[in-house]
């Protein structure tokens, strides 16, 4: 099976090379895959992308379409790949238009990640995230980045923040793996183990 360098869902207008896929809803000329991402699936082959982005698309879809499409992500990307998914910033101008479910802060992702803790009703899919902001250019906006750091902005001043942006890499879920361990301890537990596993098989992996 090839491994293409990359999935761009919901791309718009947005061309991101050869070497990428682009999924849309819409029939745009250069997208690849017409789906609708409302249905929780991607049409793809396990381990099918390098990397995934997933920019302002995530805040379109009901709740348990995104906890599906995150599963699906984490399912088509290699392991140890990239996912980028960026929402507008919960206090933004955009926040509140009509066609969005939701909109980001810091805590949106976290209990996908492996950093929560077993204590989630969630899958660890994901490594630690990093998270970045984008500001409006306000002045007095530059003006504070001067001396404080991006996050110390973000919670001072949250109305600055536009859009809010997110790094994964994705721990790559082997889902008879999971299956097996769930059925024997249940969700928590058996995500905790996988995460044990993970970590014990990246550490084989340097020493080898």
């Amino acid at each position: 099976m090839e491994t293409r360098e990359g999935l761009a869902l919901g791309c718009g207008d947005k061309f991101h090379g050869e070497s990428w896929v682009h999924l849309d809803i819409s029939d745009l000329g250069h997208v690849d895959v017409i789906h609708d991402l409302q249905e929780g699936t991607l049409p793809f082959d396990n381990n099918s992308f390098e990397k995934v982005r997933a920019v302002h698309v995530l805040e379109h879809l009901s709740q348990e379409a995104m906890i599906s499409i995150l599963k699906e992500i984490s399912r088509v990307t290699v392991p140890g790949g990239e996912v980028y998914i960026v929402l507008p910033h919960f206090l933004s101008w955009n926040a509140s238009d009509l066609d969005h479910f939701r909109a980001g802060s810091r805590k949106t992702f976290v209990q996908f990640t492996a950093q929560y803790g077993m204590n989630t009703p969630y899958p660890t899919l994901f490594s630690q995230e990093k998270v970045e902001y984008d500001f409006h250019s306000h002045r007095v906006y530059r003006w504070a980045r001067r001396f404080l750091s991006d996050s110390t902005v973000a919670q001072f001043f949250p109305n600055a923040v536009n859009e809010i942006q997110y790094t994964f890499e994705n721990i790559g879920r082997v889902s008879e793996k999971q299956d097996s361990l769930e059925c024997e301890y249940g969700p928590g537990e058996a995500d905790y183990l996988h995460r044990k596993i993970h970590r014990l098989e990246k550490r084989v992996e340097e020493l080898e």
